[in-house]
């Protein structure tokens, strides 16, 4: 999460650039430029999350259909609701958002363990040394700590899609106000100007 609390600095020229001509993110719009931080940092965030929640690792034919049929009247909609490229844009992570989140093994795991302990010491099996009460104290605290992990991990990707929606703005305002002419009579073009003089 610490790259991810240094994206939120202002966005500099070099970010709305990486940002808008990503060759990830920006694919649908024929962009082939180097990969912006957000699409570095959404396999970091992927990570984290497959830590902390459970996922199935093979996709069956069936829900890729499903899938592949609910993004098209996802796109049908934008369409219908001329919305044009930039609604489309903001649908980036449609597939993303649809993956169920489980509790991981170690979860569970945990859950029974601690749920064993309490049921354990409410019928008086305790040992008389603390063990059990102790173990189910830092049971309740690992479970208290996953928790706090998945509150976080919730509110980092809220952060994460609001930077990049920021940035996604900044490139839209920046391709609304960029002034496109012919170059002048023995103007020298720079590289990266040659697409548009």
């Amino acid at each position: 999460l610490q790259d991810l609390l240094k994206l939120s600095q202002e966005p500099t020229e070099r970010d709305v650039e990486l940002c808008g001509n990503c060759g990830d993110c920006k694919a649908n719009f024929r962009k082939v430029g180097p990969r912006c931080p957000h699409c570095l940092l959404s396999h970091e965030m992927d990570r984290y999350k497959n830590r902390l929640f459970y996922h199935t690792a093979e996709r069956t034919h069936e829900r890729i259909r499903k899938e592949g049929q609910r993004a098209v009247a996802w796109w049908e909609e934008q369409l219908e609701q001329d919305e044009g490229a930039g609604a489309v844009r903001r649908g980036y992570d449609l597939l993303a958002e649809s993956s169920e989140r489980k509790a991981s093994e170690f979860e569970l795991v945990m859950r029974t363990i601690v749920k064993f302990l309490r049921d354990h010491l409410a019928h008086g099996g305790a040992d008389g040394q603390g063990r059990e009460a102790s173990l189910l104290e830092k049971g309740r605290a690992h479970l208290q700590l996953l928790d706090a992990l998945k509150k976080e991990f919730d509110k980092g990707g809220q952060l994460w899609k609001a930077q990049r929606e920021r940035l996604e703005k900044l490139d839209e305002l920046e391709m609304a106000t960029m002034r496109i002419r012919t170059r002048y009579e023995g103007e020298e073009v720079e590289a990266e100007e040659e697409l548009y003089k």
